[in-house]
């Protein structure tokens, strides 16, 4: 299974409106997919300065499954149509989670 994380630092003015507007479209996009195996995203809830604005953690069953979901139209569209112009920053990992 891969992991992926990505977090998000968004610039002042950008509204919670236009953050839970993306994850709404993020969420129905995921729905479309297989291979996924869970997708979990939310706002920081304050607890340390200093922490991103906003999270998604996604399981994917295979590499292949998070390409498709990564590369696809919809995804780009998304990500670099309506989120990146609201970014001051971004950090992203995928990684492998074992079978246990």
């Amino acid at each position: 299974m891969i992991r992926h994380c990505v977090l998000f630092h968004f610039q002042p003015e950008t509204t919670r409106d236009q953050i839970d507007g993306a994850a709404k479209l993020l969420l129905e996009y995921v729905a479309t997919l297989d291979g996924v195996v869970s997708y979990r995203l939310g706002h920081d809830v304050g607890a340390t300065d200093g922490n991103y604005d906003f999270g998604i953690v996604g399981d994917f069953e295979t590499l292949d499954a998070y390409i498709t979901y990564r590369d696809s139209p919809r995804h780009v569209e998304i990500a670099k149509g309506i989120v990146a112009p609201l970014l001051i920053e971004r950090a992203t990992v995928q990684f492998e989670i074992p079978d246990d």
